[in-house]
Parts: C-alpha cells; sequence; structure tokens
C-alpha cells in the first residue's frame, strides 16, 4: 500500500500545484520532459482568452496557469509535466 501511494505522488510530483492560489506549475528546466508542448499549452490558453503568468528568472522561465482539470487532461495528454 505504501509502494502505491508513493508511486501515486511521484507520479503527480511534477505537476506541482499552488493550494492557495490554484495554480499550476509547468516547469522549464531540465525536470521538463517537452519544452515545445509546454510552449503550446501556455499559447493555446492565451489564444482563448485565459490568463497564464510566464515566471521568467524561475526554473527556466516555468509557466503559472490556472488549476482547471481542462488544463491538467491538456497537460497529461500532451505528455507535458
Amino acid at each position: 500500500m505504501l509502494c502505491l501511494v508513493l508511486m501515486v505522488a511521484l507520479f503527480l510530483l511534477p505537476l506541482t500545484v499552488t493550494a492557495a492560489d490554484g495554480k499550476l506549475l509547468i516547469p522549464m528546466d531540465r525536470t521538463q520532459t517537452n519544452h515545445l508542448r509546454a510552449y503550446g499549452i501556455a499559447y493555446h490558453l492565451l489564444s482563448t482568452g485565459e490568463k497564464a503568468k510566464w515566471l521568467l528568472n524561475y526554473r527556466g522561465g516555468s509557466f503559472l496557469l490556472p488549476n482547471v482539470s481542462s488544463v491538467v487532461e491538456k497537460c497529461l495528454t500532451w505528455g507535458v509535466r
């Protein structure tokens, strides 16, 4: 059981969520597996009128996006950590 909990925690760890603001952090450093698709998710959000923040000097220029199910699903589908 503990192994299953650790495995789920390690899987969800890259999708870092700040609970206070309900934001999703997409890192752009070496932990990111697909940088172009991460940029694509940020672009898609901006093109639909949503807001996204670019954290220029944090973890390689990470993105801070709204933590909504559609964004999380798109990240998982596109292989973005």
